[in-house]
């Protein structure tokens, strides 16, 4: 719920939407049914945080255009393997 909350804020920054405009929705996309319901209890309270009128529990990432991707961060990586030797 915390990262819920602190994404939600995050996003919210860099569109620069302020937090007194309640929005239509927020999606909670998460791979774990089980999480899901621990999180969808405290619905109330991140719909309060976030200023949302609606919040959307689904595991189906692909419906809303989702994707996942790693990058290297080459800076701190190539710290890394210089140290270890």
């Amino acid at each position: 719920m915390t990262n819920v909350i602190k994404l939600g804020r995050t996003i919210r920054d860099q569109n620069n939407l302020p937090e007194k405009y309640p929005l239509p929705e927020v999606v909670v996309i998460r791979p774990e049914v089980t999480s899901l319901d621990q999180i969808r209890v405290l619905e109330l309270y991140i719909k309060e945080q976030l200023n949302v009128r609606d919040v959307t529990f689904t595991t189906d990432k692909s419906k809303y255009g989702v994707e996942l991707r790693a990058e290297p961060q080459i800076p701190i990586l190539g710290i890394l393997l210089i140290s270890v030797k």
